[in-house]
């Protein structure tokens, strides 16, 4: 077993197990059977991914930062957890959905699933500009990830890429606003419609060497 954090091996651990460990759930967060408050992970999870081979590093840290569209080969399962409203009213929501096709839809156990806590929030890649600088906080030191996908959000500022940006379903436009694209190649689907008072700036180099 390997762990990563941010993309970089953290630790790595050796079992061994038996032919007869198979068909058990996967539980995350906390076990199945209920271990004590304090064992709950404390923390966000913005996509769970579950493939057939282990991933190595730099595949893990190329696809940090965009979504995967759940067609990808030898993705078994994929989680990406936007069918909810972030710190909204999710009480009638049950389970995420897995977005493969391949049937492995998860039960949400637990969750108050209203308010801030314990429930849906913003992805920490919605490219928010706290600092107000004009670039979006996660590209301040122009780390742009190689292929960037946007959907699900209210699209606001400068978004780079260093091969492709891909513009997606569930878009909000801001109103006689500016929108900035970096990147080589930029993808625009004939769903996306851009309102007449956006003005669009398409640049061909994700940063600023």
């Amino acid at each position: 077993t390997s762990l990563y954090v941010n993309g970089k091996l953290d630790q790595t651990r050796t079992g061994t197990l038996t032919s007869d460990n198979t068909g058990f759930n996967i539980s995350l967060g906390n076990q199945e059977n209920g271990m004590p408050a304090n064992w709950n992970f404390l923390g966000k999870m913005d996509d769970v991914r579950m493939w057939g081979t282990a991933r190595s590093e730099s595949q893990i840290f190329d696809d940090l930062f965009s979504e995967r569209t759940g067609l990808e080969e030898d993705l078994g399962a994929y989680f990406n957890f936007n069918n909810g409203i972030p710190e909204g009213d999710n009480s009638t929501i049950t389970s995420a959905p897995d977005i493969t096709g391949n049937g492995g839809g998860a039960v949400l156990n637990g969750f108050a699933k209203m308010g801030s806590i314990s429930n849906f929030v913003s992805s920490p890649h919605q490219f928010i500009d706290f600092d107000a600088d004009g670039t979006p906080d996660y590209c301040d030191n122009c780390i742009a990830p190689k292929n960037l996908i946007i959907r699900n959000t209210s699209l606001d500022g400068i978004y780079r890429a260093t091969e492709t940006i891909t513009l997606g379903e569930n878009l909000n436009f801001p109103s006689n606003g500016t929108l900035t694209f970096r990147a080589p190649t930029i993808i625009i689907p004939d769903y996306v419609q851009f309102p007449l008072n956006v003005a669009i700036n398409l640049e061909e180099t994700g940063c600023d060497e």
